[in-house]
């Protein structure tokens, strides 16, 4: 059985105009997100600012902001409890807290934690990240990522969700020598079922590195 390894790098992160960096022992690199954020189709873009536009700014921007902070508090939620730990119910908000217990059924079946909320970075891309969690799902090491969304998604839904996963793997992959490629997103979306997506990363890489390239060739450019 191979022995996976525990990447316990800790790395700051920086803002340069406007977007995230990690400080990583072979020079700054972009966040994964920030990467992906940056390439995204100008399908997706214009579909983004029709909403903005629809709802105004204001109210987008708070979306956004009562979005990111749902997402924050699952996640520690889910930490926490894969942890094993003692959780104070109260200081989290109802929605979080309603996603968490919707998750609960998911989390039950992650099993051998090998690694939560770890930095990790990839020589070959020049490109950095902190994935959710590495753990064994339905007997097979797997990148685990845990999502909330306000509607039921579909897999052509996600595509970017799967990159960033396939970051994180061969990141990790190349910093351990180990050779994950199953990737795993929980979602859950607003008053339904958590959703279930199994992928198989290998599939994502030549998207991946197009994508990374896009983002270094434009940033060249500007």
């Amino acid at each position: 059985m191979i022995e996976y390894k525990k990447p316990e790098l800790q790395m700051e992160t920086i803002q340069k105009n406007g977007m995230r960096f990690y400080c990583t022992p072979h020079g700054d690199m972009p966040s994964i997100t920030t990467v992906l954020s940056k390439t995204q189709s100008s399908e997706k873009q214009e579909s983004l600012q029709r909403w903005r536009d629809g709802v105004g700014a204001e109210r987008a921007n708070e979306i956004v902001q009562l979005a990111c902070e749902n997402g924050t508090e699952l996640h520690t939620l889910a930490e926490l409890f894969l942890k094993k730990e003692q959780m104070q119910f109260q200081n989290f908000n109802e929605k979080a807290l309603k996603s968490f217990n919707s998750l609960k059924i998911m989390l039950k079946k992650i099993q051998d934690c090998t690694a939560q909320e770890q930095a990790v970075y990839s020589k070959e891309l020049g490109v950095a990240g902190r994935f959710d969690l590495i753990g064994t799902y339905k007997n097979k090491l797997s990148i685990i990522d845990f999502k909330t969304s306000s509607k039921i998604k579909t897999l052509k839904d996600i595509d970017d969700y799967c990159l960033q996963l396939c970051f994180y793997a061969s990141a990790y992959n190349e910093m351990n020598g180990t050779d994950i490629s199953q990737g795993v997103i929980l979602m859950v979306a607003d008053a339904s079922i958590p959703q279930e997506f199994i992928i198989d990363m290998t599939d994502y890489f030549p998207e991946l590195k197009n994508r990374v390239h896009k983002f270094f060739l434009n940033t060249r450019n500007d």
